[in-house]
């Protein structure tokens, strides 16, 4: 009976966290970022880590996620092997984009805000990098090769410091994705929930250090609306619960009451598709569409036979049932195994990969 409670309560927080999602999404654009780059790279680790942990269920495989055995089918077109193997040590991986870019400014300087990362205290940060695109036909600059640094505003006894979170060394004439570790920078973010989120980029000549140049001259792109290559930080967490991920606390206090199937049958498992645009939560969860759970039904009374599955303590207590109907109840048809299920949601203008745990039911038992 605890696994049904469990399963019961994994299937609310889903529910409660996607319903929220929703209302998060209502506050923003129609257009749901889908189209960007941001977007399919987060599709792309959906598909490589849920087809990973299909194929080690069809083959019955109890394997430790290591990256060092990870293998895939395709090139990856959007992801790092580095990017895939913390995704593979994570259960929940954050795309957070900026809600303003600063671009409008004629500053060397530029600014990018972020809302508050939704993130437990005692979530771990495995790492987390702020992507930008570079485009060698928008620079503008003599030099061959740049350093970007990268800083976060902090506030102490009134006054605002800049401090350095991370920098890179770009070529001027390159075209394409360039990431600034800022791991540091993100894991105080989720410790200390008064920090400033902004992070301030600016661009110096590799040679005369000293020096200051915008960084749109070099084909550093922060337009606000231009999602296709719109910057964003990308971080990887590992909570090792499904209590880790922080959202508004809206939820209904009535009595939940739940249907029991009449011991009518045997225990057994019999199958549910669960599609959710059904329930009205397509809008914000990009994958997958549905999923095929388990759903246990049945009765387990006396004797119970092949080939349904029993525990020792259940044997007993329904023999005890048998002596002493009032004092002890029958054993319950309840879940024997329970399996993760993997979500790609649309949070507000971020995106979030989340693994919820045991919440798929795969076989079911006398217990």
């Amino acid at each position: 009976m605890p696994d049904m409670v469990r399963l019961v309560f994994l299937a609310l927080i889903l529910q409660l966290f996607v319903q929220n999602a929703i209302a998060e999404q209502s506050k923003q654009p129609t257009s749901c970022r889908l189209n960007s780059y941001g977007t399919k790279l987060m599709m792309e680790l959906y598909n490589i880590l849920n087809n990973r942990e299909t194929d080690m269920f069809q083959q019955g495989a109890r394997i430790r996620r290591n990256y060092h055995t990870f293998e895939i089918q395709e090139e990856p077109r959007y992801l790092s092997i580095d990017e895939i193997a913390n995704g593979e040590m994570s259960d929940v991986v954050y795309l957070m984009r900026p809600i303003d870019d600063g671009s409008g400014r004629n500053m060397s300087r530029l600014k990018l805000e972020f809302s508050s990362p939704q993130i437990d205290l005692q979530a771990r940060v495995l790492s987390a990098k702020l992507k930008l695109f570079q485009n060698k036909e928008h620079y503008q600059v003599k030099d061959d090769f740049y350093v970007i640094l990268v800083y976060t505003r902090q506030r102490f006894d009134g006054k605002d410091y800049f401090i350095r979170a991370g920098y890179t060394i770009t070529a001027a004439d390159y075209s394409g994705w360039i990431a600034v570790d800022i791991s540091e920078v993100f894991k105080a973010w989720v410790r200390n929930k008064t920090q400033i989120y902004e992070l301030h980029v600016s661009a110096h000549p590799y040679n005369f250090a000293w020096a200051i140049v915008d960084p749109r001259s070099i084909g550093i792109q922060f337009q606000h609306g231009h999602l296709q290559n719109e910057p964003f930080i990308l971080s990887f967490i590992r909570t090792d619960s499904e209590e880790h991920l922080r959202f508004p606390r809206n939820v209904d206090t009535d009595p939940i009451e739940l249907d029991v199937e009449p011991a009518g049958s045997m225990c057994e498992m019999v199958s549910l598709t669960v599609q959710f645009k059904e329930l009205h939560m397509d809008t914000v969860v990009l994958a997958p569409q549905e999923y095929l759970t388990g759903v246990c039904t049945g009765g387990c009374n006396f004797p119970i036979k092949f080939p349904v599955e029993a525990s020792a303590h259940s044997i007993v207590q329904s023999l005890m049932h048998i002596k002493y109907p009032d004092e002890f109840p029958s054993p319950r048809c309840a879940p024997r195994e329970s399996g993760n299920m993997a979500v790609l949601f649309q949070y507000g203008a971020n995106t979030l990969y989340k693994v919820f745990p045991r919440i798929l039911v795969k076989s079911c038992a006398c217990l």
